[in-house]
């Protein structure tokens, strides 16, 4: 297992510039559109498809098979793409949270804002990517594509679309407070975490029975 994680994360090591360079890309457009939402959404999806894109450049050489040569489970394959999404997925929230640290202090933005934009972010990203996993582990990469767009758009849409109908005042949050929108994105981030071992159970039972 520990071999197949550092496979993964020297492979995430050799595309680690480009990654950096495109938070740097967001961060730069945040200021620009004064919008700190914006910067977490991006960072989350960028981190939290890591483990997808190693998924595809594994199916691409056919790594699974090759795998088999060696003393590996075929469940240990789906867990270390889980395993790496739930270490993954608490750094992009800890970027998050830095980086609207700073980006508040320059848009004066609270604190508690960032946290709630971070952990709702998280959420999302949590749950969108390990479904995905369990899609292309289903169906492959390739075939899974479109459940996986829409994994990632619809829990955006709801967010975004609640803000939107939030911020028109159709929807009054008087009484809610920032700490506790912030134990709410907390519950939602829990929920995800849920969601994700069901997800993984489910595709331990798909790679068992599926022909490499």
């Amino acid at each position: 297992m520990k071999g197949l994680l550092l496979k993964d994360l020297y492979g995430i090591k050799a595309s680690g510039k480009a990654y950096l360079s495109s938070v740097l890309i967001f961060v730069v457009l945040s200021v620009a559109l004064r919008n700190v939402a914006y910067m977490g959404a991006m960072i989350t999806i960028l981190m939290g498809s890591l483990p997808l894109n190693i998924l595809t450049g594994d199916e691409a050489c056919v790594w699974a098979r090759y795998a088999m040569t060696m003393p590996v489970k075929r469940s240990q394959l789906v867990t270390v793409k889980y395993l790496l999404l739930c270490l993954i997925v608490p750094l992009a929230i800890a970027a998050t949270m830095a980086v609207g640290v700073v980006l508040g202090a320059v848009l004066h933005t609270s604190l508690i804002e960032s946290i709630i934009i971070a952990l709702a972010c998280g959420a999302i990203s949590l749950f969108s990517m390990s479904f995905s996993l369990m899609c292309c582990f289903w169906l492959g990469t390739e075939k899974a594509r479109i459940l996986t767009a829409v994994s990632y758009i619809l829990p955006m849409f709801l967010v975004y679309g609640v803000y939107f109908l939030f911020q028109r005042g159709e929807i009054a949050l008087a009484s809610v407070t920032a700490e506790q929108l912030a134990a709410a994105a907390a519950l939602c981030l829990a929920a995800a975490a849920v969601f994700a071992i069901l997800f993984w159970r489910i595709s331990c039972r798909i790679i068992r029975s599926r022909d490499l």
